[in-house]
């Protein structure tokens, strides 16, 4: 498959990062006897990209903030907070959020800082973006294998010919006189 012929990050104007822009040139054909094979990776990173069940989420978490230290909350208010960090990191895969408190941990200056929700978040974020990506174009392949009228035949040789032929004729004539 093409490599993209160009990625770059996205930002909005506060600097939040909003992932990479995938300038990704798709293959015109994509053969029938492919299909299943792109259907079994798309159910691959359907799997990996599965979100973490929240029970393992609130352990996770409350492990790595058990390593700092801070005064003991009212039961209500720690709720709140497991609240809120299964609600900002919920969307992402159990490894990916093990990842991302790895990390936070191994870190050579943040480690000494307790996470804000929002901190692991980006970190999966970034953690997360190649599967998404990919994900994307195993979608895009599969729709391009389901729907004929999107995988162009390849041209016979006389066709390519004649389409040679015709443009080379059009610069031909498109040229300025004495050039």
């Amino acid at each position: 498959q093409p490599a993209p012929s160009l990625s770059s990050g996205r930002f909005i104007v506060y600097g939040e990062w909003l992932g990479t822009l995938d300038h990704w040139v798709d293959p015109a054909p994509v053969p029938a006897g492919a299909i299943p094979d792109i259907m079994r990776q798309a159910a691959q990173i359907s799997e990996a990209l599965r979100p973490a069940d929240r029970g393992s989420l609130l352990a996770r978490i409350h492990t790595l903030l058990a390593q700092y230290r801070q005064d003991p909350l009212p039961p209500a208010v720690e709720q709140a907070i497991a609240e809120d960090w299964a609600d900002d990191l919920g969307e992402f895969p159990m490894w990916a959020i093990e990842q991302a408190c790895r990390d936070w941990r191994r870190h050579p200056t943040k480690y000494r800082f307790k996470p804000l929700p929002g901190d692991i978040l980006g970190l999966c974020r970034e953690i997360v973006e190649k599967f998404k990506i990919f994900q994307r174009r195993i979608e895009k392949l599969q729709t391009i294998g389901q729907n004929p009228a999107l995988s162009p035949e390849p041209l016979g040789q006389q066709a390519a010919a004649d389409i040679r032929g015709r443009i080379h004729a059009l610069a031909k004539a498109r040229r300025m006189p004495g050039s």
